[in-house]
């Protein structure tokens, strides 16, 4: 009798553990939300509302998705877009492992340092996300350009009230790199801040 309580309180906290995970879908504009996948089709990706599994079902076009990360970890991106001529791509444009580290050390130091310059002290937790299949080596087969995200949350945030900037590091020889800022999702005078960022 004890033995099958035991498992019955096993198998419980094992379930709740489960369904406490949840997917993240990304839209191309940089919002998010908290959802559980249930379909991805060629043109359309079918979910429900974490906060409402028991509600609708939703769709959206997969044309409109950035991305999605599955609660098991994997990641899947969706149009992915390159703006790249023939001229910048070299012949093999796959990057080494030991290259993937230095895109990683330098995206690790731009986000700090974005963080600490134009956070105004309101930053809570904030991460990164490298587009890897928009990374690529231009034709002198050294320089490697890279696409990122970076965001954030304010210390007090309410809800899901990310902040995102996006923005391209080209990284030359001897670790040297470079920082390009595209867009943001804020509204004030921060994108000078973040125009200015150096190395």
């Amino acid at each position: 009798m004890l033995t099958r309580a035991l498992y019955f309180l096993v198998a419980l906290t094992t379930f709740n553990g489960f369904s406490l995970a949840q997917d993240i879908i990304v839209f191309k504009n940089s919002d998010s939300i908290q959802a559980i996948v249930v379909e991805v089709g060629e043109e359309i990706l079918v979910y429900k509302r974490f906060d409402n599994s028991d509600g609708p079902i939703y769709k959206k076009e997969i044309k409109s998705i950035s991305q999605v990360k599955y609660k098991n970890g994997t990641v899947d991106f969706f149009n992915v877009e390159k703006k790249i001529t023939s001229t910048q791509v070299s012949e093999d444009p796959i990057i080494s492992i030991s290259e993937k580290d230095r895109v990683l050390t330098a995206t690790k130091k731009v986000t700090e340092k974005l963080v600490k310059m134009c956070g105004n002290n309101n930053v809570g937790n904030y991460s990164y996300d490298v587009y890897w299949d928009a990374v690529y080596k231009n034709a002198d087969n050294v320089t490697i350009t890279a696409p990122i995200l970076i965001y954030w949350w304010p210390k007090e945030a309410i809800d899901d009230e990310r902040k995102w900037v996006k923005g391209t590091i080209v990284l030359g020889p001897n670790d040297a790199f470079e920082w390009k800022y595209k867009s943001t999702s804020i509204n004030d005078n921060s994108t000078y801040c973040f125009r200015k960022i150096k190395p």
